[in-house]
Order: C-alpha cells, then structure tokens, then sequence
C-alpha cells in the first residue's frame, strides 16, 4: 500500500479543475481503514474538523489540503498551489506542498522543504488547536 501522502497525491492530481482543487480533499486512515472526504467548507472548517478528527483515538493518520493563490517570492512555481498538512499519531504534523497548474494539466511531486507555506499552515494549525504540537516532526 502507497504512504498516505502518496494515496493524496494521486487523488489529488484527478481532482485539479479549471478553477483550482475544491471541494477540499481529505483522507483519514482509521482502525477500521481508509476514509476519503471532499469538504465543502471554508478553510477554517476544515481546520476545525481535521483538529477534531486527529484527536480521536481511532485516527491513526491525516492528510488534508487547503487550495490556495500564491505570490512571488513564496518558493513555489505556478500561481497555484496546494499546502497540506499531514498528521501522524505520536510523530504530530508534518507540512507539504503540492505546486499545479490547472490548464494545462501539470502536477509537481511533493514538495517538502517549501519555509514559506510550512510556516503559515503551521500558524494555522496551532490556531486552530492542533493536537500533539509536534510540527514540522512526522
């Protein structure tokens, strides 16, 4: 079985529209297996609910991505992009950036080093409660 950041990516790389990726994607790994979501919420909800979800026993594993509009000088290559957050029991947070263009279609590998986009999810992790505050550890 692929790790759950590669299972993301995949998923990730078939959600890519003309207008970005949205619904927000998500996957939980549980004791009872894979879950797969497609939030129709704002960025803050989805926070909220991964906060929630992480903290659960049975969750062994997260990975959500909020879509976002980039700037210069942010370290990424399109204007486009997608940083998640990845959720590890005992290990805590880890942040990724997944950098795309919609049209046409091209999808970068995981980008694991972006300081620009690890900083601010990791503001809004521990804005919204994050669970073991270990970030930046998975």
């Amino acid at each position: 079985m692929d790790s759950l950041p590669d299972t993301f990516h995949k998923m990730i790389a078939g959600a890519v529209g003309i207008d970005g990726i949205f619904p927000h994607q998500a996957l939980i790994l549980t004791d009872a297996g894979l879950q797969v979501f497609a939030l129709d919420l704002s960025h803050g909800q989805v926070m909220r609910l991964m906060m929630l979800r992480a903290r659960e026993s049975v969750s062994q594993e997260l990975i959500f991505g909020l879509d976002r509009s980039t700037r210069p000088d942010q370290g990424t290559e399109f204007a486009d992009v997608l940083p998640a957050a990845w959720y590890r029991r005992g290990l805590g947070w880890k942040v990724g950036v997944i950098n795309y263009r919609p049209d046409p279609l091209l999808v970068r590998p995981w980008d694991w080093d972006n300081s620009f986009w690890t900083a601010a999810i990791n503001a809004e992790l521990l804005q919204a409660g994050a669970p073991d505050l270990l970030i930046g550890k998975a």
